[in-house]
């Protein structure tokens, strides 16, 4: 089919016939070849065979108008080519943004609990019966460059897990969802480390597997438990919310988080303690690499730690005390999360 109609097309034109309505008839031809998934090169081999064959064998160098033939070939071949490629190209541009729409649509329906499967079959796109509900926040401080990071870590999304990629992403982060047989721990630590590489910032992630009717709730609770690493200023990283469960609890609403949150409130006018506290924690009270971190003698850490013991009552350098302090510093950056 694609070799006639190459050869009608490349014969009409040789021989001057309806051009525009052969051209028109070439244009079809790649938006069904684009619709169709056909390679562009292939298309554009048949054109080649067809001009080729196009040309009389009987012609010599001693014929006076094989020039003209010659010429004639020359600006047919380049006619073809040029519509076929220019209406392959226009067509792929189209199919592919409806598809980035339909995923971004899919996506928004699973995180909402309203999917519909019909279009993800009309897409060929395959539902899996279980995600793994990945939330992403990117640390960017710089108003231009963002954009660009974005499209990194997008190249690398669709690099490591294709083009169907459901992911809901902006310059601080957002939603993407993995299906769950496809990604081990191994893996997605292993894209973490990509992405982060990409976005040439701190990337936070926590993750969640979830049945697709679950989604919508495990979003919640990943985004909610990101928001609070942020605040704590964890490092890079996976953070799985199994290992993070507590840190997730301490920060659902209730008297005891409220409590907890207060312990902190003498620390809020001294930036530095509860920078100093933060990391310090972070750092599991190793002294010296805390000191070093902070960029301080460390006997001004221990002068920053006394001070934080005297102004909330708890002793950083006792387990009950610590255990309180870490607690506390979790329920008080939710509450900054929160606003």
């Amino acid at each position: 089919m694609l070799a006639r109609t190459c050869a009608e097309c490349a014969q009409a034109l040789l021989d001057g016939h309806d051009e525009p309505g052969t051209v028109a008839r070439l244009e079809q031809l790649a938006v069904q070849g684009a619709r169709d998934e056909q390679p562009l090169d292939v298309i554009q081999h048949a054109i080649h065979e067809a001009v080729t064959a196009a040309l009389d064998p009987t012609a010599g160098p001693g014929d006076p108008d094989l020039a003209g033939r010659l010429r004639r070939m020359v600006e047919v071949l380049d006619l073809m080519i040029t519509t076929v490629a220019t209406g392959y190209l226009r067509e792929l541009r189209i199919l592919i943004e409806e598809r980035r729409h339909a995923v971004r649509a899919m996506t928004s329906a699973l995180l909402a609990g309203t999917l519909d499967a019909a279009p993800a079959a009309e897409h060929g796109i395959r539902i899996a019966p279980r995600y793994l509900v990945l939330a992403l926040a990117a640390d960017l401080d710089d108003v231009e460059v963002p954009h660009r990071r974005l499209r990194r870590v997008r190249a690398v999304l669709t690099g490591r897990c294709g083009e169907d990629t459901l992911a809901l992403l902006d310059d601080t982060g957002g939603i993407v969802l993995l299906p769950a047989d496809r990604c081990g721990t191994g893996e997605l630590r292993a894209l973490i480390s990509e992405l982060t590489e990409a976005a040439e910032c701190t990337l936070l992630a926590t993750v969640e597997s979830a049945a697709v009717p679950r989604i919508p709730a495990a979003a919640q609770r990943v985004q909610r438990l990101l928001g609070t690493l942020t605040a704590l200023h964890y490092p890079s990283g996976l953070y799985l919310f199994e290992d993070m469960a507590l840190e997730y609890q301490l920060t659902m609403p209730g008297p005891a988080r409220d409590r907890l949150a207060a312990v902190l409130r003498p620390l809020e006018e001294q930036p530095d303690l509860l920078t100093t506290l933060r990391t310090h924690l972070r750092n599991e009270l190793r002294r010296r690499r805390t000191a070093r971190e902070l960029r301080i003698h460390p006997n001004t850490l221990d002068m920053r730690i006394k001070r934080i013991t005297r102004l909330t009552g708890y002793d950083l350098t006792t387990v009950d005390g610590a255990w309180t302090l870490r607690s506390a510093l979790v329920a008080h950056a939710h509450h900054a999360v929160a606003g």
